[in-house]
């Protein structure tokens, strides 16, 4: 398995590209495009899209990388439902243009396991940023979202 980082948006979100045989984006910020130029160009298949939750700095390229591949699918826990359908207020409470309508396809659960092709994620429910906060491990690595952050203790004026 392969990860490469990507840092963008207003935010500064880590978004990852996690592949082998075939591919996922883990929380892709508003800004996709190094993302899916990277995809591009190694001619990854990508089967997914997975949502560590549901703020807006970690779901506004949901619909850009929609676009740019055939077929993917969104995964998010359903506790933050409420989140993805209430983008636009995330975005006027931060003077951001609104993104387009995000639409989940699958909701997942903890202690499930997503498979694409080679890639193995063990999905685990880490509420506290969020609601529907979620962890996912793939080899020894763990996908975190806003869960963990070097010496902050991070926002606590978002929404849950």
């Amino acid at each position: 398995m392969k990860t490469i980082p990507f840092t963008n948006g207003p935010f500064m979100v880590n978004s990852y590209l996690l592949y082998d045989d075939v591919g996922v984006i883990i929380d892709p910020g508003h800004d996709c495009s190094e993302i899916i130029e990277c995809i591009t160009e190694r001619k990854i298949e990508i089967k997914a899209v997975i949502l560590t939750h549901g703020h807006i700095d970690h779901v506004a390229g949901v619909n850009y990388a929609r676009n740019a591949f055939d077929g993917i699918k969104v995964y998010m826990n359903h506790n933050d439902i409420d989140l993805i359908n209430n983008l636009k207020f995330q975005a006027k409470m931060f003077s951001l243009p609104a993104p387009p309508e995000v639409v989940v396809d699958e909701f997942i659960k903890d202690n499930e396991t997503l498979n694409f092709g080679n890639l193995s994620i063990k999905c685990l429910y880490t509420p506290g940023h969020s609601d529907g906060s979620m962890s996912f491990v793939c080899g020894n690595q763990v996908f975190s979202g806003d869960i963990l952050f070097r010496e902050s203790v991070g926002r606590t004026d978002l929404f849950g």
